[in-house]
């Protein structure tokens, strides 16, 4: 664990250097002790007509090294006065970046100075600004620090999202979670409790669940809103019994209308809980997607993983999805997972090619604090930073000889090998609840366990936030409490 000493000249960006050596470096530890460490120093910092520059120095126990940043893009005038401070700290973390490269020798995250989970958000900030597709490419690499690989990803994600982020003011999302699973994954980090623990929560859940869409149902009428796309999340749905969840699917396009060119999807990730039965319940609801899945076709490792199923369920659920007649199927995958390597996620992708789906999201596992194996990590073999980037490319590659092209992309702390998620369709069959989710356009009204809402201000883009309880009981304990307050945070903004 090294240890390190900030000093810095410029007002304001202190806390700003010691980030960027974290991001750098997330087992640094700093200090203010004077005789401990090595001391990372900006040292001098000019900002006027002609640019920015600005000189770094780190000071280690037998060397010097100094970095001198200039840039002339930062006076664009095509950049609002208002982002001047945001840009001086950007540059900042990059003089940080190339100096901790130089004296580590270690290799920068393929991301550069974006930490956030959007990286297409810069992209749309800059196209917002007038840039060309050509110059925000060329300012990802070189002001951002990305490179040329990712920032080739960001444009062509941007590009097929595009068109789905200029929806009118009146359209929103749902989400309906059910927190709910047939047991924990120990990677897993959301809203899930088993239901061998808490199955007794599931009849007095649904009852507040039904409260609250209706209620929301009435709200979204009375201010003339219309639903776009409807994801029901967990958790997982499918593992509610065959009876609450017929009842829960009759109700939802009762109370939600979804056009016909709109998305309704069901999230039945875990494949022991997909049936014939199941997989015509959903259809008959009017759902056009279902997301199944294995994160790995390989037994081994999903019984490491605590999964509970094996790679010839998945099959059998695939099976009774397309028997169904339901149209878009999306699988996830994971690369990273403990003992797997390149050619392991070579035999899933195989596996997964001969089921077709029409959308294909891979995962790089993150290592939450929630999950349950977070706790004893060293006992898992997990592979190489080289080894899960590989796996991330060979998917890449499969998905584009399947038809597919990238359509949505996120990150998450704790991310392996500093890498990414990335959602992969056959043009035509992408889902915009996923985009409008990354993008933050448009606003989404979260119900259930865990749900989330999004509200958005059509004027300024503003997001007001709204957090259910992930909690079952503590969902149905307070359920007045929440529609009442989500009912009036809608009416206060659509009103």
């Amino acid at each position: 664990m090294a240890c390190y000493r900030v000093q810095c000249n410029i007002a304001g960006q202190e806390e700003n250097v010691r980030n960027m050596l974290l991001t750098f470096d997330p087992q640094a530890q700093i200090t203010a002790d004077a005789e401990q460490g090595f001391v990372f120093e900006v040292l001098t910092f000019e900002h006027g007509e002609r640019g920015f520059s600005a000189i770094g120095r780190f000071s280690g126990s037998d060397s010097v090294l100094e970095e001198r940043l200039i840039d002339c893009e930062i006076g664009d005038p095509r950049y609002p006065e208002a982002d001047l401070d945001r840009r001086i700290r950007e540059r900042i973390r990059l003089l940080c970046l190339r100096l901790m490269i130089r004296a580590t020798g270690q290799t920068a995250s393929p991301w550069g100075i974006l930490t956030g989970i959007r990286p297409t958000k810069m992209y749309f900030y800059l196209s917002a600004l007038g840039f060309s597709a050509d110059e925000i490419r060329e300012r990802l690499v070189a002001v951002y620090g990305l490179t040329p690989a990712k920032a080739d990803l960001v444009r062509a994600v941007a590009q097929v999202e595009k068109p789905f982020l200029n929806n009118p003011a009146d359209q929103v999302g749902i989400y309906i979670g059910i927190p709910f699973c047939p047991t924990r994954c120990h990677y897993c980090s959301f809203a899930s409790y088993p239901l061998s623990t808490h199955g007794h929560h599931v009849p007095r859940f649904l009852e507040a669940l039904a409260r609250e869409i209706q209620a929301v149902s009435a709200c979204l009428q009375s201010t003339e809103l219309k639903v776009n796309c409807l994801y029901v999340g967990g958790g997982t749905p499918t593992a509610l019994p065959d009876d609450a969840f017929e009842s829960l699917m009759h109700l939802l396009p009762q109370s939600f209308r979804i056009p016909a060119q709109g998305e309704f999807t069901i999230e039945a990730g875990r494949p022991d809980t997909i049936s014939p039965r199941k997989a015509m319940i959903i259809k008959a609801a009017g759902a056009n997607r279902v997301s199944v899945n294995p994160q790995t076709m390989h037994d081994k490792t999903l019984a490491i993983i605590g999964r509970g199923h094996t790679a010839a369920e998945v099959c059998r659920a695939v099976e009774c999805i397309r028997a169904a007649g339901i149209a878009t199927l999306n699988m996830d995958l994971i690369a990273g997972l403990p003992g797997e390597t390149r050619d392991d996620m070579a035999q899933t992708l195989a596996a997964i090619q001969k089921l077709a789906p029409e959308n294909l999201t891979v995962h790089t596992l993150a290592i939450k604090r929630a999950a349950q194996w977070r706790h004893n990590l060293a006992d898992y073999d997990l592979p190489s930073a080289d080894e899960t980037a590989a796996m991330v490319e060979l998917a890449a590659q499969v998905a584009s000889r399947m038809g597919m092209h990238p359509y949505y992309l996120y990150r998450q702390r704790f991310i392996l090998a500093n890498l990414e998620n990335l959602g992969f369709s056959l043009p035509g069959n992408e889902s915009p609840y996923n985009i409008q989710m990354i993008e933050e356009r448009q606003t989404v009204v979260g119900l259930g366990g865990g749900g989330v809402t999004r509200l958005v201000r059509p004027e300024s883009g503003k997001i007001e936030r709204l957090f259910n309880p992930k909690c079952p009981a503590t969902y149905v304990s307070r359920i007045e409490e929440i529609i009442s307050g989500k009912v009036k945070s809608i009416e206060s903004l659509f009103h």
